[in-house]
């Protein structure tokens, strides 16, 4: 997972929106588009626990950016 999501990153800024707890855009990016998760809670609690240690705002910001992001992708 780590070479996939940080792969020709040579700052932080280059992973992209910042969530809280460590978890980055391009790390979203890569859960929507290899492990099917579409909401902030696939992200917070179903792979990870990171539910625990983001704030509430920060988890608004997360389901804004996943609602943008998997706007008319359907699951087989």
């Amino acid at each position: 997972l780590v070479p996939a999501v940080v792969a020709g990153a040579t700052s932080m800024e280059e992973l992209g929106q910042h969530f809280g707890a460590g978890l980055y855009a391009r790390e979203v990016d890569y859960l929507i588009g290899r492990e099917w998760a579409r909401t902030a809670d696939d992200v917070l609690w179903r792979r990870s626990k990171l539910g625990l240690r983001v704030s509430a705002e920060d988890k608004a910001n997360l389901a804004r950016y996943m609602e943008e992001k998997t706007r008319g992708i359907e699951l087989a």
